[in-house]
């Protein structure tokens, strides 16, 4: 298990459909997120406990992309990486976009459904058709492993993601990750057991972890081993 990146959940809308809160999505034909998703169930149950009835019309980026472009959806359900989304940018160079911010209801809706979620708030401005701060929720963009995976084989997989050419890779493949500090955000959840072969890493690095976090399969490595 590993935190990699914050990734808020938001919902986009067109300007001119007049909607600027979550309860007028009533009736409305809009995109919670791709088939199956995690940001579909997420938009999805945050109706359920508003108690409205969206026309809900799941679809993939692009197509849902076309429909919103041709107006046959008001707008789009999302989970960015950070506080910016190209999908959200495209929307809005076919016509002008807003961003939805949820009230403290919304957030608690979300939050007692989906415990391992957080406030989130997007800063005005992240978007340069944004001029307001977004209340949202997020959760991290995480990989998980099989306890089958062995200890060294994790060790090493996490100690990739952290230094050396293996962190340069990421930084250079996804730029928005390169002030992302793994190892606090793994630490952010304890309530998922960690891989072995991380909490290897992080004893080595002289890092404390948490005793709910460290599976029954480890074992201490020395240091002269």
């Amino acid at each position: 298990f590993i935190n990699c990146q914050p990734s808020p959940v938001v919902m986009a809308v067109s300007v001119e459909s007049g909607i600027t809160n979550y309860s007028e999505l009533d009736g409305q034909r809009i995109c919670p997120g791709s088939t199956g998703s995690s940001t579909t169930t997420i938009f999805q149950s945050l109706a359920d406990g508003l108690g409205i009835e969206p026309d809900w019309r799941p679809a993939s980026g692009p197509d849902s992309l076309d429909a919103f472009s041709d107006r046959q959806n008001v707008g789009i359900g999302k989970s960015c990486s950070g506080n910016y989304d190209s999908l959200i940018v495209q929307m809005n160079a076919s016509h002008p976009t807003d961003i939805l911010s949820m009230t403290d209801e919304e957030l608690n809706i979300l939050i007692d459904a989906f415990p391992m979620m957080s406030e989130w708030v997007i800063p005005a401005g992240s978007y340069d058709f944004v001029d307001h701060d977004v209340t949202t929720v997020s959760f991290y963009a995480s990989a998980v492993s099989s306890t089958a995976m062995d200890q060294q084989t994790g060790y090493e997989i996490f100690k990739a993601l952290n230094e050396g050419a293996g962190r340069e890779y990421i930084n250079s493949a996804v730029p928005a990750l390169e002030n992302e500090d793994f190892i606090a955000n793994t630490l952010a959840d304890t309530e998922i057991p960690l891989h072995a072969g991380t909490v290897q890493y992080m004893v080595e690095k002289g890092i404390e972890v948490p005793e709910s976090m460290i599976p029954p399969e480890y074992v201490p490595v020395s240091s002269d081993s």
